[in-house]
């Protein structure tokens, strides 16, 4: 797993979390699981329940609510999808979804998928903002901490 340092600016912060695993499937297949929002809660700690387009991959413009919890923070999140291109034999797959949460914060996350070793390399990259100075504060006390063990 590979992290990167935090960066603190005086209201807010920014803390980008990449994660990545291989998988014994293809691109194609690892793709339609990670992106159908259905499937999150049965592999992302962080989602409790997940409504809209939800049974099927987003495409750019749509939009998912999640609920989410993060240790004892418990809330909602709007993500918007940005960008989808689905894997090939051309180009590795990507998903960009933007989001805002009912506190303020805002996110992006975004999966690559290439082909590797018979497999899928699925990177996922999650980089955050706090809304407020008292969020960067529990965030650097123990908040970042979580979302780094929720995404390994």
């Amino acid at each position: 797993m590979k992290q990167t340092i935090l960066t603190y600016t005086e209201t807010t912060m920014t803390a980008p979390i990449i994660t990545s695993v291989e998988i014994q499937a293809t691109p194609s297949e690892v793709f339609q699981f990670a992106t159908v929002a259905a499937n999150w809660k049965r592999w992302h700690p962080a989602t409790i329940s997940v409504s809209g387009n939800v049974h099927r991959s987003a495409m750019p413009g749509e939009t998912i609510d999640e609920k989410i919890r993060v240790g004892w923070y418990r809330g909602t999140a709007r993500w918007t999808v940005r960008q989808r291109r689905a894997p090939s034999t051309a180009h590795e797959g990507r998903w960009v979804i933007e989001g805002r949460a009912d506190n303020g914060g805002t996110a992006r996350i975004v999966y690559v998928l290439a082909s590797e070793k018979g497999g899928t390399r699925f990177t996922r990259s999650l980089t955050y903002t706090t809304p407020n100075r008292f969020y960067a504060w529990l965030d650097r006390l123990f908040m970042h901490r979580l979302l780094v063990r929720q995404s390994e």
